[in-house]
């Protein structure tokens, strides 16, 4: 099974939310994926979100320039657009955030903003794949 995070921003603040994730380093995009995620209703409600995107921002070494930057850049937005057009379309994805569990053509789409209830989901499901897979497994040896 494969597990992909889907950027689906629905408004400017998801957008926002989802281009800081995109700019930083690699090693350190889970530890700000997991803060946005996790504070998100935070930061949907506050008067300036943008202070508390800079402190999340801050928290992984990026620094207010490199912050506004990311958001400026148009190249980014214009493919996470592109992204949530076209998943939109084939998967009929409609929240922020969303992850997919694909297993073999099997695609199982998780949104909301309940971090829990997605990870049990996909927890549930992925040993409902190990089963049948183990299942398969078995018949084919027969």
């Amino acid at each position: 099974a494969q597990i992909v995070i889907v950027d689906m921003p629905f408004d400017v603040l998801t957008m926002k939310a989802t281009m800081l994730m995109r700019c930083v380093a690699p090693e350190k995009s889970v530890k700000l994926m997991d803060t946005i995620y996790s504070n998100q209703s935070k930061w949907i409600n506050a008067s300036d979100p943008d202070l508390l995107f800079q402190k999340y921002a801050g928290s992984v070494g990026m620094n207010y320039t490199q912050m506004k930057e990311c958001w400026q850049n148009e190249e980014l937005q214009e493919a996470i657009l592109e992204q949530r057009k076209n998943l939109s379309a084939l998967y009929g994805v409609r929240g922020w955030p969303t992850l997919a569990l694909r297993h073999g053509n099997t695609v199982k789409l998780y949104s909301g903003t309940e971090r829990r209830a997605i990870l049990y989901g996909i927890e549930t499901d992925i040993k409902q794949f190990i089963q049948e897979d183990k299942e398969r497994e078995l018949k084919k040896k027969k």
